[in-house]
This record gives structure tokens, sequence and C-alpha cells, in this order.
């Protein structure tokens, strides 16, 4: 199947597969297929189970819960060439978060089946996800010592200097 995107150049950016030579992101290419959402359209939902992870490869997708009186909060935007959706690949657990298009949506998607054949067959492939998940882990670990050490000026300060990351 031939993809609208170039996968090749998107992973090349992707967080997850950046550091992958050549060789590796064309072997996750080939495990790609496309999907597309509308704006407002439910992309997964927190407890739904996690089969596939996503890369952005046009539009917003904003991650979200929903709390226990029913409010939304929304705890991060998910652009090109942002990754969303691991977790639930990387531990067989149920989805983590609900994921909807904020505007059209476009992804590569990657299923856990073709993840864990990479796993298998490529080394290089097992490399990359330790550090994106460290570096997850990292971002986290910040942020907690944000809220919990900083004042209010300078967890916004983090904040904003987090989502120019993205």
């Amino acid at each position: 199947m031939v993809l609208k995107t170039d996968p090749i150049g998107l992973l090349a950016r992707a967080p997850l597969f950046a550091g992958l030579y050549e060789p590796s992101r064309k072997a996750v290419a080939v495990e790609l297929r496309e999907a597309a959402y509308e704006p407002g359209q439910v992309i997964f939902s927190r407890n739904d189970p996690g089969s596939d992870l996503h890369i952005v490869s046009k539009g917003r997708v904003r991650l979200s819960v929903l709390t226990s009186d029913g409010r939304e909060l929304s705890f991060a935007h998910a652009e090109s060439p942002s990754i969303f959706g691991e977790l639930a690949v990387f531990d067989g657990r149920p989805r983590s978060a609900d994921a909807t298009a904020v505007n059209k949506v476009e992804t590569l998607i990657l299923s856990s089946a073709a993840f864990s054949r990479l796993l298998a067959a490529r080394l290089s492939v097992g490399e990359a996800a330790v550090r994106f998940l460290a570096g997850r882990l990292r971002d986290a670990d910040e942020q907690l010592e944000a809220i919990a050490l900083h004042p209010i000026e300078a967890r916004l300060a983090l904040c904003v200097r987090s989502t120019v990351r993205q």
C-alpha cells in the first residue's frame, strides 16, 4: 500500500524513531497504515484496549482525562511529528487517556503486533523505545518536581517550555 504521507521523513522527525538509521526506519515504515479523523472525533477513549500507537502527520490531537466530577482535564496536545497511544502498546494495558481530534487529523498507525515484530528483528528499535520512555519519564519527573517544589510562576514557565519542546 502506498502512503500519502512520506513515512520515512516523518519517522526521522518522530521522537521514538528519529535516532534510528534509515534501514530501521524503512522497516518501521513498511508496517505503518494511515488513518484520518474529523474535528471532534474520538480517536480512542480511556480504558479502551490499546492495540496501536499513532504518529501525527497532520493536525492536532488533544489528550485528556475526565475527572470524577465530569470535568475534562487536557494535559497535552500532539502535533506532527508527535507520538501518542504508545503506553498501551508498550505495556499491553488499557488506554490511560482520551485522544480527540482538535481539527482534521491524519496519523500513521503502528500496531502492537508490528511493534513486537520490529522489536524481535531489530535491536535498534528496542533501544530507541527505551530512550523514548526514559525521556518521557524525565519529563514526568520534571513536572512532578515543578508541582511539588516551585511557585506557580515557575510552574507556568516550565509548562510553557515543555510545550515548546514538543
